[in-house]
């Protein structure tokens, strides 16, 4: 099978030119971590079932950590569908059997604890839960714990069979029609930063109205993480839109200070719709884009955006047990120049990743 080859480099790991990606129909989160990447390791090719490129082949057996290793996110899609599927399968049996042990031990239920919104008497509603409750402990009657979970197993896969007949979350995870292209959820690039190596953690709340104060955490988290070394970025999730904070793009901070903390410090925070692709593959900015921000301006930015969703990702981790072995990205190898500039602390051999 021949593919597209992708042959765009950076001229060097420091000094390189910033990496930019311009916005191609829906695909903002892939332009998104690639940005954090500081390179084209995500790619699209339609109709290309592989997960992964390399040159010419296209093959699901490529190690995705080597460098030349691009990750086809037509296939990854589809890929991670079924695995989200399955993943949300579990996720719903175990909160099922949850409640159903829970019903099952309970002491029965009683008249006097069910009443209506005003504070009186329900017994529809007493004898609609009695009538639950017995006949589930009839069904599961004498089994022991391991015969129940059995049981209720096969009694919700047909369940949950039935409907993902009639709703299959395959559609929310990747379109694939003309226009609306990889419309990918944000567990979609938590799973492959995972793949990776990456350290990362994801913080969400899509109701911002019950959360009033989630803002102000997440830009206290992030006031925190921006001053690690080891901290390559964060995915910003809006509506409809992913956009990033990079810290490694070799352009607002090309003398990265990381033992000590400078007010004059600039950060920088791409956008692939601020972008559109020359001819030659390389990107131009629309018009006087602000790309580098002051730390304070970049929390202001932040609000202004609102994001439901933070992807924090990180290319070292110094509380792991044993090495993460990261990708080792553009990103990651101005990583390990920024910590290799740190004195390491008296109590440790060495910080700087391998």
């Amino acid at each position: 099978m021949s593919v597209r080859r992708y042959t765009r480099k950076n001229k060097k790991v420091r000094g390189g030119a910033t990496f930019h990606e311009a916005q191609d129909e829906s695909l903002c989160g892939k332009h998104a971590i690639n940005h954090i990447l500081q390179e084209n390791k995500f790619v699209w090719q339609r109709g290309v079932n592989e997960l992964y490129i390399s040159g010419d082949t296209a093959s699901n057996t490529l190690d995705p950590k080597e460098k030349d290793v691009k990750i086809n996110v037509y296939a990854a899609c589809r890929e991670f569908a079924v695995w989200f599927d399955e993943f949300n399968r579990n996720l719903g049996f175990e909160n099922s059997l949850r409640y159903l042990k829970r019903d099952l031990n309970s002491p029965p239920v009683e008249e006097k604890d069910f009443t209506t919104s005003d504070g009186k008497p329900d017994p529809a509603e007493y004898e609609r839960v009695k009538a639950i409750r017995e006949s589930l402990q009839e069904y599961y009657k004498g089994l022991t714990d391991a015969e129940i979970e059995a049981k209720f197993r096969v009694e919700f896969n047909k369940d949950a069979d039935d409907e993902s007949r009639k709703t299959s979350s395959r559609n929310a995870v990747c379109t694939f029609e003309e226009g609306s292209q990889g419309n990918m959820v944000i567990q979609f690039f938590t799973r492959w930063a995972s793949i990776l190596g990456l350290k990362q953690y994801t913080t969400a709340s899509f109701e911002t109205d019950l959360y009033p104060d989630y803002m102000n955490n997440m830009i206290d988290i992030l006031r925190a993480q921006i001053k690690k070394p080891e901290f390559l970025g964060v995915m910003l999730s809006v509506p409809g839109h992913y956009t990033a904070v990079v810290m490694y793009d070799d352009n607002c901070d090309k003398k990265r200070a990381t033992e000590k903390v400078n007010k004059n410090k600039v950060y920088s925070y791409i956008d692939s719709m601020d972008w559109k692709a020359n001819p030659d593959g390389t990107c131009k900015s629309r018009g006087n884009v602000k790309i580098c921000y002051k730390e304070e301006d970049l929390y202001k930015k932040i609000r202004e955006l609102e994001p439901a969703g933070m992807v924090f990702l990180y290319g070292y981790d110094n509380d792991a047990k044993g090495d993460l072995n990261p990708y080792k990205s553009v990103a990651y190898e101005r990583m390990k120049a920024a910590m290799g500039a740190i004195a390491a602390p008296a109590n440790a051999t060495a910080i700087v990743p391998k």
